[in-house]
């Protein structure tokens, strides 16, 4: 991949974690069990795609470069998603 094509993808990825977080806040926000149902399935899916791209696009692009310490990146990440 070249450089520009994956900050390309870097740039979609962003995306895709605001949309996340929006979803997740409009399951939050949700006032009823039909509302929720509904919002319920869409976070869980686009977070699939976003997970699988990172892994198959961002990660291995990462793992061969010797000046990234992909261990702290990825432990920062789960700590943020554990929180």
């Amino acid at each position: 991949r070249t450089e520009a094509s994956l900050w390309t993808l870097v740039q979609s990825i962003i995306w895709e974690h605001i949309i996340i977080g929006q979803l997740t806040q409009a399951l939050k926000d949700s006032d009823t069990r039909d509302d929720a149902l509904t919002i319920a399935g869409q976070p869980a899916k686009l977070f699939w795609v976003h997970a699988e791209k990172e892994n198959r696009y961002i990660i291995a692009a990462l793992e061969p470069r010797a000046d990234i310490d992909l261990d702290s990146i990825l432990s920062a990440m789960r700590a943020a998603l554990t929180g």
